[in-house]
């Protein structure tokens, strides 16, 4: 949540590779985080343009470089900010465009994450099904890169995916567990996004104690994005306590 020492650095970055993927991403999803749509849609055009000019499609699948990874690491974050459904195609084109060539566990989940994502957006329980499927075979709880255990994304896929195909229990699971990862690491923006999809499930599911949860959770959420200036997510607890209020 340091938003002005994360723009120094991608300064410093951008001046040796200005089209580093990595960085562009990073930087989209700091300005789409601060409420900041219009820049942060502009780093992702970047990484797009950089995907459409990739002349061998398989190129560099196996890197943290390429664009359709870089891209795939950060679009459920920029969707679960925005609900932006312009990201839904680009979300499909990145899975898509990574399981066509030769490319490790950690971006194959990347990928399936993607197009659990079109299939969450599309109401398509079966694909969803299948996705989740993948993401347990990937292990992207237990396997995933060094990145993905540090900041509770493989658990993060596995909670989004299971609320999507209805096995609630396995959700609020994975959804603790990322957030335990997120607090140890110290990581208070990621902290924030799940506790908010946590507080959803367990609203959407509404059985003994799940409110008084949910607003518990929303609660230390919103001290988090009001303090760092999340706009967005501020926002989107908001607007759900006002449904509750209906």
């Amino acid at each position: 949540g340091d938003w002005e020492r994360t723009r120094i650095h991608r300064e410093r970055g951008a001046l040796s590779w200005p089209d580093d993927p990595r960085g562009l991403a990073s930087a989209a999803f700091v300005e789409y985080l601060q409420g900041n749509m219009s820049e942060g849609r502009a780093y992702v055009a970047q990484i797009e343009k950089l995907m459409a000019n990739i002349s061998d499609k398989s190129d560099l699948l196996s890197s943290p470089s390429h664009p359709a990874v870089a891209l795939a690491r950060t679009l459920p974050y920029l969707y679960r900010i925005t609900g932006d459904d312009d990201l839904i195609p680009l979300a499909e084109t990145c899975g898509r465009m990574i399981l066509s060539g030769e490319s490790n566990q950690t971006y194959r989940s990347l990928a399936f994450r993607c197009l659990a994502l079109v299939a969450e957006k599309k109401g398509d329980t079966d694909s969803a099904s299948d996705l989740y499927r993948e993401l347990i075979s990937v292990g992207a709880s237990a396997r995933a890169g060094e990145a993905e255990v540090r900041t509770g994304i493989g658990q993060r896929g596995l909670g989004r995916e299971a609320a999507v195909v209805g096995l609630i229990e396995e959700a609020v699971a994975e959804f603790e567990s990322a957030i335990a990862i997120n607090r140890r690491s110290r990581f208070p923006v990621l902290v924030a996004i799940d506790l908010i999809d946590l507080a959803e499930v367990l609203l959407d599911r509404d059985e003994p104690g799940d409110r008084e949860k949910a607003i518990e959770l929303q609660d230390e959420a919103l001290a988090i994005t009001q303090e760092l200036g999340m706009r967005p997510l501020t926002e989107r607890i908001l607007a759900r306590r006002e449904i509750l209020r209906a």
